[in-house]
């Protein structure tokens, strides 16, 4: 009898037991609230576009002179996007976004800038978070170059704060930023600042050499293309 009891018992369905959800460690929360931070800060900063109306470089040739897009989204809007050089570029993504934001606003500039800003403050945000995904941190390349010992490691970490909460990193990246410091470099040990004050010559040689054969292929373009079409929208651009 003690045996069927004991076996009944056992077939007997068990209430479930409630599980609950643990809140989110505080990384995560930190990370949370400065992707918000950010957010915010990146919306606010550029708000004021919203009051500007369309200028005269650029607007006419892609949106208040550009029968496609002024005319929205469209399977014909569309196949001209893939097909067309129009201001000298092939970028089709670039036409599309415009013909939605014409589709979803009309040609109203306040409008179209505001979605510019939505894109500036969400691309922030997508960068933060995929930083954050990224496996490792600043002191992997180190310990690839040399094996270091798990005190080593932790007093690299110290030094450069490493160790600390997100939250205070950010405000100590920020800080250092406005006064001048950007850290000592991890490979070479140096003040960050002084390693760019010995390569700011050969940088300012190659990005001078670089921006002067830009302008002169942009006027050899320009020159080619007035012999095309002489009354280009670009001749008007300034008016």
């Amino acid at each position: 009898m003690g045996k069927r009891s004991r076996a009944k018992h056992d077939r007997e369905p068990k209430p479930q037991q409630s599980v609950e959800v643990a809140p989110p460690a505080p990384d995560v929360r930190r990370a949370r609230i400065l992707a918000a931070i950010l957010f915010i800060a990146t919306l606010l900063s550029f708000s004021h576009v919203i009051k500007h109306d369309f200028v005269s470089f650029d607007d006419p040739i892609y949106i208040t002179q550009n029968g496609h897009v002024r005319t929205g989204l469209s399977a014909a809007n569309v196949a001209w996007a893939f097909t067309t050089y129009h201001a000298f570029n092939w970028h089709p993504l670039t036409w599309i976004s415009h013909q939605l934001d014409v589709s979803l606003f009309g040609v109203e500039a306040g409008r179209l800038a505001a979605m510019n800003v939505l894109f500036h403050a969400l691309s922030g945000v997508l960068l933060f978070f995929l930083m954050r995904a990224a496996p490792g941190d600043p002191l992997s390349r180190a310990s690839e170059v040399r094996p270091l010992t798990p005190v080593e490691l932790a007093a690299l970490r110290a030094r450069y704060g490493l160790d600390q909460p997100l939250g205070a990193q950010y405000v100590s990246f920020i800080s250092g930023l406005v006064k001048g410091d950007l850290g000592v470099s991890i490979e070479y040990a140096r003040p960050v600042t002084a390693l760019l004050a010995e390569r700011l010559p050969a940088t300012l040689l190659l990005g001078g050499s670089v921006l002067d054969f830009g302008v002169n292929l942009t006027t050899y373009q320009y020159g080619g293309a007035r012999k095309v079409q002489p009354q280009h929208q670009y001749d008007h651009g300034a008016e």
